[in-house]
């Protein structure tokens, strides 16, 4: 399906946001997603249309400062252990999860980056070099990579 790009096909996958590329959720349903994650403010996701398609959905908001700000990083610490315990709970019932925010690149980025440490073993290095393997422009905004470096790191306790 348009926009969507898989970190782990059938696993889990992420998307620009429908705000910035509408969606049809029969559209996102055909196409295998069992559950969205919106880590923006879920602008244009309308959970009613999307559990009418079969999908449940949640909001775990990151800032989305470019560059970020100060609060920025203490907020990250708090939602992204949050918003992957949400993305383990759907995968766990054989659902793949969708994750979006607005352009699909640096917040989602970001939680598909904590994904891959935490589940997969990754360093913060090497996660965000996963991410830009399938999103190239992942982590892009300004001082977002070094920003979402930071917070891996303190996450994964190095």
């Amino acid at each position: 399906m348009k926009h969507i790009f898989g970190l782990r096909p059938n696993l889990i996958a992420g998307r620009s946001g429908p705000n910035l590329d509408p969606w049809k959720p029969a559209e996102l349903a055909a196409a295998g997603i069992g559950a969205v994650l919106s880590v923006n403010d879920a602008a244009s996701v309308y959970s009613d249309d999307l559990s009418k398609a079969g999908i449940e959905s949640a909001c775990f908001p990151l800032a989305d400062n470019a560059p970020p700000r100060v609060g920025d990083f203490e907020h990250c610490l708090a939602m992204l252990p949050a918003a992957l315990d949400y993305l383990l709970a759907v995968m766990t019932k054989g659902k793949t999860p969708l994750v979006h925010c607005t352009a699909g690149k640096d917040r989602t980025g970001l939680t598909m980056c904590h994904y891959l440490c935490q589940c997969e073993g990754f360093h913060p290095r090497a996660a965000i070099d996963e991410v830009r393997r399938v999103r190239p422009i992942a982590l892009s905004a300004s001082g977002y990579e070094t920003f979402a470096f930071e917070v891996l790191n303190a996450l994964n306790g190095s």
